[in-house]
């Protein structure tokens, strides 16, 4: 999958079996913003390949990454409020 245009860099990955879901950083008005893409990966017997759909079992991992992933994005946000919050009491 390509990487969105408007994006600062990538957070790494967040992966549960096939399924990744990556982080992606933007500064806005307002500060640092996350926005996520995932992708599923599968193996024909000879190479690797991204594919956006998803079956049965995939979705359930989909779900979990998802999970994990707001967590990650949740936690990020966190400390970026703390940082701001830090540097306006200095």
């Amino acid at each position: 999958m390509a990487e969105p245009d408007n994006f600062d860099s990538d957070l790494g990955p967040v992966r549960e079996s096939t399924v990744e879901v990556t982080i992606w950083a933007n500064e806005g008005r307002k500060g640092t913003f996350y926005k996520a893409t995932t992708r599923n990966s599968y193996n024909d017997g000879n190479q690797w390949h991204d594919t956006e759909s998803y079956d049965e079992d995939d979705l359930a991992a989909l779900a979990t990454a998802a999970l994990n992933a707001r967590a990650k994005m949740r936690k990020l946000r966190l400390q970026n409020q703390k940082t701001a919050a830090a540097d306006t009491a200095k």
